[in-house]
């Protein structure tokens, strides 16, 4: 998928989302219908990964392109906050479902990663930063 693609389906989910924290128990949950139809949603940031992350793989990006970060402030160690990455076919690695701000390169990355997740390998959670995926021998990292 190109990266003006995946920066629209990030607009597309991010058009009617309401910020709105969980009260007690922390849901991750996919609006992709509402952010489909251009209905308004609301949701935290999990919700807003989960959302953006799941049009794009109705659009067609596989599951092995599409990431969860927990991340934390620059410079923390503390995991505070939860976007997307996403591999665009031009090879870059963009960010995604940032309540921050729209999509951007991983490049220009707003926060420290601390975890992160595969979606196609639900068991298994990296520690540490920076996100790495090697493609033909080359490291893509998402921190500066």
């Amino acid at each position: 998928m190109h990266s003006a693609d995946i920066k629209h389906w990030d607009a597309q989910a991010r058009s009617g989302f309401v910020y709105t924290p969980d009260k007690q128990i922390d849901t991750w949950r996919s609006h992709a219908t509402e952010a489909s139809l251009g209905a308004s949603w609301q949701g935290d940031c999990d919700d807003l990964v989960a959302t953006v992350l799941d049009l794009l793989g109705q659009a067609g990006l596989p599951l092995t392109q599409r990431y969860r970060l927990e991340v934390g402030s620059k410079g923390s160690t503390t995991v505070n906050h939860l976007v997307g990455a996403v591999l665009s076919a031009e090879g870059q690695f963009w960010i995604v479902g940032d309540t921050f701000g729209s999509a951007y390169l991983a490049t220009e990355m707003r926060h420290t990663s601390i975890e992160y997740q595969c979606l196609s390998e639900t068991e298994v959670i990296r520690a540490g930063a920076p996100w790495v995926l090697s493609i033909n021998n080359t490291n893509l990292t998402g921190d500066k």
